[in-house]
């Protein structure tokens, strides 16, 4: 009987602190904690890419997949070059709630006091980030995601992609994605993003490859190749580029003219020139 009493007495005083142990682990931020898939494989096919120097506009829809309390999710594959990670969450319509996964390492942001959610992360690793996309509670609506980063070595102008070099990566990286202006992108330090940054970009590496001319030109054709047709009809660059007098922009092309180069006709097909610059091919 004296045993039953003492446990009724215990189960009594374990309800009566339950309360205030919720209400601590509320403002110790441990009350709401979400658990992502066991297994990143679970969603592979909903990953969606973002870069660095990029902000990407989607939406948390009904159809996406849940975490464990049901609220929805987007999911981002971020190949990062290293060094100094910034991510912002911003959603008009919900209570933001972003999640970073590194080597498995989880970091939940979530702060009430400021909108929108953002975390700058110190000497970050190269490899791969997964950034997650969700809100507090279970809603839905339109929100931005934007990466920013500064390599270990210092940015570099024109190197939009983070991997401490301009290349024709970078080039294609410009074409294809509508990104977020800063100083890194606006290359010709007019305070515009427009048709001349590509070209200056193209330019700028064109003049300083070691590589030869055949090669890089045919380097820049390859990876314009990569640009959907999708895309070059929705990204206004994409034609001011690839329709440019070919001589004016790349002189060196005059050289390929003389020599009569088997890279000519597929460079110039791919740069759509005017029939009238056909006229110098040997």
């Amino acid at each position: 009987m004296a045993l039953s009493f003492f446990y009724d007495c215990l189960q009594r005083r374990e309800a009566s602190i339950l309360p205030l142990l919720l209400l601590l682990s509320i403002i110790m931020g441990e009350a709401h904690s979400k658990s992502l898939p066991q297994a990143l494989s679970a969603v592979p096919k909903e990953d969606f890419t973002i870069g660095v120097g990029e902000c990407v506009n989607d939406s948390l829809e009904p159809s996406d997949e849940t975490l464990n309390d049901d609220t929805y999710f987007d999911r981002y594959r971020l190949d990062w070059p290293g060094g100094d990670l910034t991510v912002t969450l911003d959603s008009p319509v919900f209570d933001e709630y972003l999640i970073i996964l590194i080597d498995e390492e989880q970091t939940d942001v979530d702060d009430s006091a400021t909108e929108p959610e953002s975390i700058t992360l110190t000497n970050v690793r190269p490899g791969a980030v997964f950034l997650f996309a969700n809100s507090y509670d279970i809603e839905t609506g339109s929100y931005q995601i934007c990466v920013e980063g500064a390599n270990a070595g210092g940015q570099i102008k024109g190197d939009l992609n983070g991997d401490g070099i301009v290349n024709p990566k970078d080039l294609l990286a410009l074409v294809e994605d509508q990104r977020k202006p800063n100083p890194s992108i606006d290359l010709t330090d007019d305070g515009n993003i427009d048709g001349m940054e590509p070209i200056r970009l193209s330019q700028d590496w064109y003049r300083e490859s070691e590589i030869d001319i055949a090669g890089r030109s045919m380097e820049i054709v390859g990876t314009l190749k990569d640009v959907t047709v999708q895309q070059r009809l929705e990204n206004e660059n994409f034609p001011l580029l690839m329709r440019s007098a070919i001589r004016e922009y790349y002189p060196e092309v005059d050289e390929l003219i003389s020599f009569g180069s088997p890279a000519l006709d597929s460079i110039l097909q791919q740069f759509q020139v005017p029939p009238e610059y056909l006229d110098d091919i040997p």
